[in-house]
């Protein structure tokens, strides 16, 4: 799991440049000023969202640990093995 973790941490900004890029550039050969700020508004909001999905880990870790007791480690413990890998 902490391999996928990693690659989608790494392919959710990568992609989203890819895609804003490819975007920006049909709205510019375009040369119209409404699909312009279109592009622009939808790179914001895949911005939004990518930047959700890259910290949903920690997220997940913040909640966790504010909704488990402060003497049950075993669910951090667990949370940090199924994340980084290494128990």
């Amino acid at each position: 799991t902490s391999f996928a973790i990693t690659v989608v941490q790494i392919a959710v900004p990568v992609i989203l440049v890819l895609i804003g890029s490819f975007d920006f550039f049909k709205a510019v050969t375009a040369q119209k000023e409404d699909e312009i700020k279109k592009a622009q508004s939808l790179f914001v909001k895949r911005l939004i969202i990518a930047g959700l999905i890259f910290f949903v880990v920690v997220i997940v870790k913040l909640i966790v640990s504010a909704v488990a007791d402060a003497s049950s480690t075993n669910i951090i413990n667990c949370i940090d093995c199924f994340i980084s890998g290494s128990c």
